[in-house]
């Protein structure tokens, strides 16, 4: 667990703001851009990023279909690295582990209880003709959603949104737009 500035309790790293760090070393030996706080991308920056991180995850994709375990470790490691050098870019580097907390605690409220996960599944049904299956989690005594077809877990109604405003600034908005 890491405190507000980003610190893990054992006075390193937060776990998953090493891999930014590494990439920041990177970022800094080559001359690419560090924001040291929050920043808007440019058109620029944002199509550059963009082709970087598409391009890995077409590899990853194709080391997946070749079936080589090995391939796609590295692939994924490629795709992570360069990630986090987005992140470098934007300035969200020292809260990755928050940002990335925050979004876990918003992933793990898409559970509902048994009444309440079937008509919310009658509900994706008749009002967005997506058809999907209720079933019960398998480490709580929760239902999830999931829609047919390609198993996506669906939103309930109770799920939370990830806050990462409130990471960021400690508070919802951005203080820059």
């Amino acid at each position: 667990m890491e405190n507000q500035n980003g610190i893990s309790n054992n006075g390193g790293p937060a776990p998953s703001d090493f891999y930014c760090q590494m990439a920041e070393e990177w970022h800094r030996t080559f001359g690419q851009p560090v924001c040291d706080f929050p920043t808007l991308p440019d058109l620029e920056t944002t199509r550059r990023r963009a082709n970087l991180m598409a391009e890995e995850l077409g590899e990853v994709v194709e080391a997946m279909e070749t079936g080589k375990i090995e391939q796609i470790a590295k692939e994924l490691m490629d795709l992570l690295y360069v990630t986090a050098g987005t992140l470098v870019e934007l300035g969200l580097h020292k809260k990755t582990f928050a940002m990335f907390s925050e979004v876990h605690q918003s992933n793990m409220s898409k559970t509902a209880s048994l009444s309440q996960a079937i008509r919310e599944a009658i509900w994706y049904e008749e009002e967005k003709g997506v058809q999907c299956d209720v079933i019960p989690s398998k480490t709580i005594d929760k239902y999830l959603i999931i829609r047919k077809g390609d198993g996506k877990v669906m939103k309930p109604s109770t799920y939370t949104e990830a806050d990462i405003g409130k990471v960021l600034y400690g508070r919802k908005e951005s203080p820059v737009e």
